[in-house]
């Protein structure tokens, strides 16, 4: 409750390799944009707790120094993903991938903002990703992150504890980030299964 605010940013090649729903060449230069966005519409005191992780791969795309040109008195961090996460009172997730998978899994309180028109999500995906959004912590837009953010920093288990939202949020992590002990029995299972 007392540590800081894990904010965990993507990075993307310069140039197109492959298709799949991410941000593709100059897109990401709207993705930065976003990241300025969310950082300028959190409250002075909030923006003391942030610790940004930027990805080790930069693809030249200088974000670091993006983002200090574009966000005042910003604090980077170098802390390993895993340590970062455990020593953090919220992580703040931007893109859909393993990191806000992993946190939600965990039970880490978490906030997750990206834009659907580049972050595309599939058919089945979108109701889960409603339900999120539901209980606020999925957001479209940077200022809605930011906002919600602004709102429950001094006090986050008070949001994070709601039923309701953990009820979802479980049921988002049997869909896809299911967590277990007995990991290799339930794939066994559901291989048979569908052997059958």
């Amino acid at each position: 409750p007392q540590g800081g605010i894990a904010w965990t940013l993507a990075t993307m090649p310069r140039y197109s390799y492959r298709l799949y729903a991410i941000p593709i060449g100059p897109q990401f230069t709207g993705y930065i944009k976003e990241q300025c966005e969310f950082f300028n519409d959190l409250s002075p005191n909030v923006r003391k707790l942030l610790q940004c992780k930027t990805h080790p791969q930069d693809y030249g795309w200088h974000l670091k120094q993006q983002l200090q040109e574009h966000c005042q008195d910003l604090c980077f961090t170098e802390q390993h993903i895993t340590k970062l996460l455990q020593k953090s009172r919220l992580v703040v997730a931007t893109y859909n991938a393993t990191t806000f998978l992993e946190a939600l899994s965990y039970n880490y309180p978490t906030v997750l903002f990206f834009d659907t028109a580049t972050w595309e999500l599939s058919e089945c995906g979108k109701s889960f990703f409603n339900h999120l959004e539901e209980v606020k912590i999925f957001h479209k837009t940077p200022e809605s992150a930011a906002l919600h953010v602004n709102t429950i920093a001094d006090n986050i288990s008070a949001w994070w504890e709601d039923t309701q939202l953990q009820k979802l949020r479980k049921e988002f992590c049997m869909q896809y980030a299911l967590r277990a002990d007995n990991w290799q029995d339930i794939w066994a299972d559901f291989l048979k299964k569908m052997l059958r």
